[in-house]
């Protein structure tokens, strides 16, 4: 059934493209629901079989350009030694749950941004695409009156208009109510478009820094939730071939959680951002111990403890770096 996927020449040649580029491992496309005018821009996925196979999971064939497109992007962005995400927690209370959804969906919206270019000039977002998922935005913001001023609810409809604003022209939102509607996620949503839109998102650098000021905004705008993200979710360093070669001490410092008497946080001197969990027995915890640690080169410190960082200036998606 895949090979008669409406599938355009330049999205098949990505497909290829990325086939290529993590081969031997195997990349087969699936469709798992029927043809129709609805498209759920966050339906699509691609799953991990046990032998290590992944499989692109298409929703709604109609729209299969645009959904193969994104998700082989998303692929290649995380398979480039780029930004991830993750919690500084080992418990998975709910509320780590909760601060870790929303910073991958603060980080995704913002890969979105340069990957937009690329989905139109491979044809994968055009009108018919946009129309369909500006009606399924409309049709999922949360509209209760009574609930209209809590801080969950603003929350997610913020995102979601967010992640809208950035697919869809300036026209398509012009055409909707979302202004007038969502007044207080709209406001929210266009604070967070200004700062993804301030640069041109191209490198790594680039992509970490605007991610951690997303991160800022929405913890300062939402003061019912116990945000504070520099030390509740961590996020990949940048570094470059210098600074691999510089001493610990001189880029990060190792700050203790004392409510768990194993755990370090990895904290970045540059933004105040924690990068890597650590964990020492108590009798790697010396004073000694520790200064030999700050001693080593960050090189030394991120192969002795199996640390990953994305190299600072690397290009976020392949056709950047190609330039």
């Amino acid at each position: 059934m895949t090979d008669t996927l409406p599938l355009n020449s330049e999205v098949q040649a990505l497909l290829q493209q990325e086939r290529e580029r993590i081969a031997p491992q195997k990349l087969t496309l699936e469709v798992a629901g029927p043809d129709s005018l609805v498209l759920d821009p966050t339906a699509s996925k691609i799953i991990r079989d046990p032998q290590n196979g992944l499989h692109l999971m298409i929703p709604n064939p109609r729209f299969a350009n645009f959904i193969v497109a994104h998700e082989l992007l998303h692929l290649q962005q995380e398979g480039r030694q780029s930004i991830k995400i993750s919690s500084a927690h080992q418990d998975h209370s709910e509320i780590d749950q909760v601060l870790l959804t929303l910073g991958r969906i603060m980080l995704e919206s913002a890969v979105h941004v340069p990957m937009r270019s690329l989905l139109v000039k491979l044809g994968a977002l055009d009108q018919p695409t946009q129309l369909v998922m500006r009606q399924y935005y409309t049709h999922n913001l949360l509209h209760d009156p009574q609930q209209a001023g809590e801080g969950s609810t603003v929350m997610a409809n913020s995102l979601q208009l967010f992640d809208a604003r950035i697919f869809l022209t300036a026209d398509q939102v012009a055409a909707t109510d979302w202004a007038n509607d969502y007044p207080q996620a709209w406001q929210l949503a266009e604070q967070l478009l200004q700062i993804v839109t301030a640069r041109d998102l191209k490198t790594n650098r680039d992509l970490r820094g605007t991610l951690l000021k997303l991160l800022k905004l929405f913890a300062e705008k939402q003061a019912g939730l116990p945000v504070e993200f520099s030390r509740e979710l961590l996020v990949t360093p940048v570094l470059s071939s210098r600074e691999l070669n510089l001493r610990v001490d001189q880029l990060f410092q190792l700050w203790h959680d004392s409510a768990k008497k194993s755990d370090y946080l990895v904290i970045s001197q540059k933004d105040d951002q924690a990068t890597w969990r650590l964990s020492l027995a108590p009798q790697q915890q010396t004073q000694a111990a520790m200064l030999q640690r700050y001693q080593l080169t960050v090189a030394e410190f991120c192969q002795q403890y199996h640390f990953d960082y994305a190299p600072r200036d690397a290009a976020i998606f392949a056709e950047e770096a190609d330039k």
